[in-house]
């Protein structure tokens, strides 16, 4: 194979690590994957992320949020929003600090939920509000 004689260590812990050593190990790899039992909260070491004290539209109204986090609202949200009318990438951001994020793609624009736009204090906007406009 490929690869064969290579070893890999895989620290990864979401999706697109484990997927990516998946293929690797598809081409020969010897791949030893390392699971952590526990992680830190990300307000916590070795992170120590500050976080918002009040909700604002670009930190999905929620409090507590890190500052480092508000760039997906902003980037993959908000800015997506008012330049083609969707979202890129939502985040469902968990306000437990040791809860990872969740990332949501929805296939067509009609199937996004509504409170996707709200929480960032925009309206979804729909085709038949476009041909009226």
């Amino acid at each position: 194979m490929l690869l064969e004689g290579i070893r890999i260590l895989d620290l990864t812990r979401l999706l697109p690590g484990a997927y990516g050593t998946l293929l690797l190990a598809d081409l020969g790899a010897k791949v030893l994957k390392v699971e952590l039992d526990e992680l830190s909260p990300r307000t916590c070491e070795p992170f120590n992320l500050g976080v918002k004290k009040k909700g604002y539209p670009w930190s999905w109204m929620k409090k507590g949020v890190p500052y480092y986090c508000v760039h997906r609202a902003i980037w993959h949200e908000i800015m997506a929003i008012k330049k083609s009318g969707v979202p890129i990438k939502i985040t469902d951001f968990s306000d437990d600090p040791s809860n990872p994020c969740r990332w949501y793609f929805y296939k067509s624009k009609e199937a996004i939920p509504e409170e996707f736009y709200t929480r960032l204090g925009l309206k979804k906007e729909t085709e038949a509000k476009k041909e009226i406009k």
